[in-house]
């Protein structure tokens, strides 16, 4: 096995292990919170990316009353990543298809929702530029 594939293989592992931890806290805060509460801002969120493999970066919609929410649960939502190992390093919003499209080098760690999106985004692109090239010809 090279060095790469070995980094790769580790980068999977520490990913699906964030992964894990981040959807144990979530039934976590589910047990703890009011399902109204848990169903307007926490549902929604996911991993952005484990940072360091020890930090969490979470993604939630770019609506600012979600976001509010959020940042007044902050002491929760970092206790319950805080009891699965980790460590909680922010919140940030759903990246749009051109910030997922820039990040091309990063998407093997990246949560597998922003993977198929990235994915759906690149074969868009494809069809649009094949579409643009056609129509200029």
């Amino acid at each position: 096995m090279t060095a790469q594939n070995a980094r790769a293989k580790e980068a999977s592992l520490n990913r699906a292990a964030a992964f894990n931890a981040w959807r144990r806290a979530k039934e976590r805060l589910r047990a703890t919170m009011d399902a109204r509460d848990f169903n307007h801002f926490v549902r929604p969120m996911y991993l952005l990316v484990p940072l360091w493999n020890f930090c969490l970066l979470l993604s939630l919609p770019p609506n600012q009353r979600i976001v509010e929410r959020a940042r007044c649960y902050r002491k929760k939502i970092a206790a319950a990543i805080q009891a699965e190992g980790y460590h909680f390093a922010g919140f940030t919003s759903y990246p749009s298809d051109e910030e997922l499209l820039s990040l091309e080098q990063w998407i093997p760690l990246l949560a597998a929702p922003l993977r198929e999106r990235y994915e759906q985004a690149r074969l868009q692109r494809i069809a649009e530029d094949a579409r643009d090239r056609q129509e200029a010809a």
